[in-house]
């Protein structure tokens, strides 16, 4: 099962994001909603697909779009693979 890290989420699925046009706040939400506070700043498939579904539920909360988390879960599934 890939990982994947805080430097990979910053450098791959940011910029992809920011080439959807998700701007610099929401990427950052994003991040931190997917990421939190992990120790090795690393996340499984399995935990990538509870953290998404959380973000939905609360994109609200999160000032977020349903088209911001398409834009999200098509990213990570690309680099979760």
């Amino acid at each position: 099962m890939k990982r994947i890290s805080s430097k990979e989420f910053e450098e791959h699925v940011g910029k992809d994001l920011y080439s959807k046009g998700l701007d610099q706040q929401k990427r950052n939400i994003l991040e931190s909603a997917f990421l939190g506070d992990k120790d090795e700043g690393k996340i499984t498939q399995r935990e990538a697909e509870q953290t998404l579904k959380h973000i939905e539920k609360n994109r609200h909360k999160l000032n977020l779009s349903e088209d911001d988390i398409k834009k999200f879960r098509e990213v990570l599934d690309r680099r979760m693979r």
